[in-house]
């Protein structure tokens, strides 16, 4: 028996399949439900898995790129690891050189012929001063336990392929000025680069903060008397060294060769 119609009753209303549902608030939209095929639940997974692995990625790359960045050395001297005892130092001994030992016999270190000298040093006793300067040298840094002798001159002769400072230092172990046996003396170095009293001074102060890794509180220079006014009103003046500064002069015995040495240091320039 088929239903009679009832004016009473409601009928529902079909909604049209191009009609848009009304937009709710947001918390509503969130909470309502919604569908999602394999599919996309796959793409969603993807997605995630190739995010989630480039950010380690970077995480990773960008903390080993700042470990290496932080144990790289800003400069060259952070790449040199300093001895302890070496580190303690504070006074600087520099012989300044003046000619080139050859090597050969000790007992000939006075000769002029053991020595490559310019013209204007050969026959004035030049080499007993310049012996005298590294036993003077040698002395001053036995004595100080917080001394670092350093012989400086660079190559100024072109027959030998020598810098000052390697003969100065040669002689000196091989005289017996410092000791040699069983180990060589520690606290003695070359400074191999000078080609002038000024850079005597300069290149000897840079060498021992190379070398202790701190500039030095004393300096104490060894070389011609009559070169005392240079370095102490010329070349100290220039660096504004304000330590402790000393100058030992040991001069040549020929009378006539301090006079004329004297009267060309005298002579303005």
């Amino acid at each position: 028996m088929l239903p009679t119609f009832n004016p009473n009753v409601k009928r529902y209303k079909y909604r049209s399949l191009t009609q848009q549902t009304p937009v709710g608030s947001l918390r509503e939209r969130l909470l309502a439900r919604s569908r999602i095929t394999n599919l996309g639940a796959v793409v969603f997974v993807l997605v995630l898995a190739v995010s989630l692995f480039y950010n380690l990625r970077y995480a990773f790359l960008l903390s080993r790129a700042a470990r290496r960045f932080a144990t790289t050395p800003t400069v060259i001297a952070d790449t040199v690891s300093y001895n302890r005892s070496i580190s303690k130092l504070d006074h600087l001994v520099v012989v300044a050189g003046h000619a080139i030992w050859k090597g050969g016999s000790v007992a000939d270190h006075s000769k002029d012929s053991s020595w490559v000298l310019d013209t204007a040093q050969e026959g004035h006793g030049n080499p007993s001063a310049f012996y005298a300067h590294i036993t003077k040298g040698a002395q001053i840094a036995l004595a100080d336990e917080r001394s670092l002798l350093v012989f400086s001159g660079g190559q100024t002769r072109k027959p030998t392929h020598l810098t000052e400072a390697q003969s100065y230092l040669s002689l000196a172990f091989a005289s017996g000025a410092l000791p040699s046996a069983p180990l060589p003396f520690a606290r003695a170095t070359t400074e191999d680069y000078a080609l002038d009293s000024f850079q005597n001074l300069l290149f000897s102060i840079a060498r021992f903060k190379e070398r202790t890794g701190r500039y030095p509180r004393k300096v104490t220079v060894v070389g011609f008397g009559v070169k005392r006014a240079r370095f102490e009103k010329l070349h100290a003046r220039a660096l504004r060294w304000g330590g402790e500064f000393v100058y030992v002069g040991v001069d040549v015995a020929a009378h006539v060769d301090m006079e004329i040495s004297r009267a060309g240091e005298a002579s303005p320039i």
